[in-house]
């Protein structure tokens, strides 16, 4: 959604292959259910736009749905709606 700097990749046994990404002001937006080949490691340089990974069958906690993103994004480690977040992050 952003620049950024990826800050952890990992598999959570509920939700799947995750990437973390770490912008400016204490924001991070996180990528879950994505297939286990990531096409970024921990210390990568993103920008907006850049793949980090395809979707996969990896996220347990909602495998009775289609495989889908699910997205997430906290700032100063407090879940935030990522609609009004994401206007504050640096383009």
């Amino acid at each position: 959604v952003a620049d950024g700097t990826v800050s952890k990749v990992y598999k959570d046994q509920m939700w799947g292959t995750v990437v973390e990404i770490t912008h400016g002001g204490k924001i991070v937006s996180y990528y879950y259910g994505l297939d286990e080949n990531v096409l970024v490691k921990e210390g990568d340089k993103v920008e907006i736009q850049t793949p980090i990974g395809t979707l996969g069958n990896t996220n347990l906690a909602e495998s009775s749905m289609d495989s889908h993103l699910h997205f997430g994004m906290k700032q100063d480690g407090k879940w935030v709606d990522p609609m009004v977040l994401m206007d504050k992050v640096q383009k």
